[in-house]
């Protein structure tokens, strides 16, 4: 866990907000209508200021924004996702607890992107309405909604919650991987701010006998790349880069949906008895790559994981592994 934890960006919500506080200064509106207009400006410094600017706006128009995100396209809701995880942690909670349907699944993307580091909420009815609402949010028609949802919660590296709904978010993650989101996490930026890449990263450590997106990932970046030798830095780039990858999205699907169909029936434990094993075997035969998604690496954080205990050599893990395998049942397994 501490592996794949430290990956994942670290997100603070740096202000609280005043509930009562639903209108903005006199003025603003014309000017908050404006800036939202500008975060999804093809001029990526114009999309920076107008980001910027609102979120120095506090706590005052998150209700505003917030209204905004409800009926957004998923080419705005990123941009308001980001720029409401800086001020808005207060108002999702409210949200989370008193909001209609809609609005509590809003803000459960919204929170969700507000805990960072800072995962000791477990027990708070906050994070409990939080993942009632994503659990009903990977069931959506809405592709976007779904990526988002599921890999929000297959990313709560500090609880089960991921280990308790495994077969409600392994079908959602395999439907919506290939995804042209991105949604920058506050702070410490990186792979976990696209999708598309979170996504494969997690299935090859949740599901499979191989880690398939290891495996063809050089050949993605390569074919990505042809089209744009920069890189993807928005999701218009991004939709352009994943058709070039077309070929290769397709087989990583069909592999992670055939093996998925194979293996459905068995139960969670059941199956991180599998992973568990092959994660052995991978840590046995694998050489000295430790680089992000290389086989080592992946390994290790799936072992974290699945096991919830934190070793180093593959022989500490052979080790940790005879003696517990029998009994696992899951992640609360003590260390």
């Amino acid at each position: 866990r501490r592996l794949f934890h430290e990956m994942i960006s670290t997100i603070i919500g740096v202000a609280l907000v005043n509930a009562a506080a639903c209108a903005g200064p006199e003025g603003a509106a014309p000017e908050i209508e404006k800036l939202t207009q500008q975060l999804t400006s093809e001029d990526p410094k114009v999309a920076e200021e107008a980001r910027a600017k609102l979120e120095a706006m506090g706590a005052e128009v998150v209700p505003t924004l917030f209204e905004k995100l409800l009926t957004a396209d998923w080419t705005l809701k990123p941009r308001l996702l980001e720029v409401l995880s800086a001020n808005g942690r207060e108002f999702a909670k409210q949200k989370l607890l008193k909001g209609n349907e809609s609005e509590k699944v809003y803000a459960a993307l919204v929170y969700e992107l507000t805990r960072g580091g800072n995962q000791n909420d477990g027990d708070t009815p906050e994070f409990k309405a939080m993942v009632e609402a994503l659990l009903k949010a990977i069931k959506s028609d809405d592709k976007y909604l779904r990526a988002a949802a599921g890999l929000a919660l297959a990313l709560d590296d500090k609880g089960t919650v991921w280990f308790d709904h495994f077969h409600e978010i392994i079908p959602a993650l395999i439907s919506s991987f290939d995804t042209d989101l991105i949604i920058g996490h506050r702070h410490k930026p990186g792979p976990w701010d696209v999708p598309f890449v979170a996504i494969c990263v997690a299935l090859d450590g949740l599901i499979g006998d191989r880690l398939a997106y290891h495996e063809l990932k050089a050949t993605i970046d390569v074919n990505m790349r042809r089209v744009l030798p920069e890189g993807a830095r928005s999701q218009r780039e991004r939709a352009i880069a994943l058709a070039a990858a077309h070929d290769e999205i397709q087989e990583l699907r069909t592999y992670w949906q055939e093996w998925w169909n194979q293996h459905s029936k068995m139960s969670t434990a059941e199956i991180g008895t599998l992973i568990i094993d092959r994660n052995v075997r991978i840590l046995e035969t694998s050489s000295d790559d430790r680089s992000s998604s290389g086989p080592e690496w992946t390994a290790q954080w799936s072992l974290e994981y699945w096991t919830g205990t934190d070793k180093g050599s593959f022989d500490e893990w052979k080790s940790w592994w005879t003696i517990h395998r029998r009994a696992y049942n899951g992640p609360k397994t003590d260390g």
